[in-house]
């Protein structure tokens, strides 16, 4: 399916959405790959790899440059010899990516129940009592993808979900009615050195939720 882009909030900013139903050798021949990205796709198989591939292709579309993906201490990607930030991420037969000049992190997640079994491992209780009525599980997966996408634009290791990463709560009926790209609230990294804060956005792409995550620029 062709990629589907939006201009974002950031002055440069642009979000890519793949919904994925094209073989591997699509992406193949559309990407001009090194060595090094070769072993690391054949080092995969199947989904995994029709991810690896489409992710990259989306990342060349969105800049519209040939680029060297890196990766730092933490793991964290980044684009050899430039000064703007991206995040990937990837759910079923979607992949989503970002690119921005303030620090950003995306997530997008299939709609499941298994996520109320281990949301409460990184949800403060209160947030339980003030899910949507009639969307508990979209509302859910809302607060559970934003803290995926603040953790990704955070980029270290070492936080605990509860405890360094706290989502303000809101309304969802309220976020439902909202056209893309639509803030919803805002979210906050926060350990002993330093706070750092970030305007959460929200999209439903059918039984799909994604939400990304950009650092205020003060």
């Amino acid at each position: 399916m062709p990629l589907q882009q939006y201009i974002i909030t950031e002055p440069h900013g642009r979000l890519g959405i793949w919904h994925i139903t094209e073989d591997e050798a699509f992406f193949v021949r559309k990407l001009p790959l090194t060595n090094v990205e070769k072993e690391e796709i054949a080092a995969v198989s199947g989904q995994k790899r029709l991810e690896k591939l489409a992710g990259k292709l989306l990342l060349q579309q969105l800049t519209g440059w040939a680029y060297t993906l890196m990766k730092d201490d933490f793991g964290k990607p980044f684009f050899k010899d430039s000064n703007v930030h991206l995040s990937l991420s990837h759910s079923g037969d979607y992949v989503v990516g970002i690119i921005s000049e303030q620090p950003v992190g995306i997530d997008v997640q299939y709609l499941t129940p298994k996520v109320e079994r281990i949301a409460p491992r990184v949800m403060n209780e209160n947030k339980f009592k003030n899910l949507d009525v009639n969307n508990p599980l979209e509302h859910l997966h809302v607060y559970w993808c934003a803290k995926e996408a603040l953790y990704k634009a955070y980029g270290k290791r070492h936080l605990d979900f509860r405890k360094n990463i706290l989502i303000e709560p809101f309304n969802y009926t309220l976020a439902q009615k909202g056209v893309f790209p639509n803030k919803i609230t805002e979210g906050s990294v926060v350990t002993d050195k330093e706070v750092q804060r970030f305007d959460i956005y929200y999209k439903k792409i059918k039984n799909y939720i994604l939400v990304y995550a950009i650092q205020k620029s003060h």
